[in-house]
């Protein structure tokens, strides 16, 4: 019925196969256009739409359930907490739309 939702794909799928389709789609548009562009351009953006998590159980971070945190600061975080025995933060990937990415 028509396209995937990105969120489905994101839920279901995972990131890799979220950013694929979203490479591609955004390069389907420009390229009916008849303008070139490199998927490099585009992996910046959706990478920017793809770098945060949100919180599902902080266990023992500082973190609060439901808040959206950097990616890389809930790995390095949750990273941490493992090496010192202690319970890490388990959260889900989300799908920022590209104004909010930008902020």
């Amino acid at each position: 019925d028509g396209n995937p939702a990105p969120h489905d794909i994101l839920r279901i799928l995972g990131v890799e196969p979220l950013a694929s389709y979203l490479i591609n789609e955004i390069q389907e548009g420009y390229r009916l256009q008849g303008v070139p562009i490199n998927d490099k351009h585009i992996e910046v953006i959706v990478r920017q739409m793809l770098q945060k998590m949100e919180v599902g159980d902080p266990g023992d971070t500082h973190f609060l359930a439901g808040e959206h945190v950097d990616k890389v600061e809930f790995l390095e975080t949750n990273e941490k907490l493992v090496n010192e025995k202690k319970k890490p933060a388990t959260g889900e990937p989300v799908l920022l739309g590209i104004t909010k990415a930008s902020l």
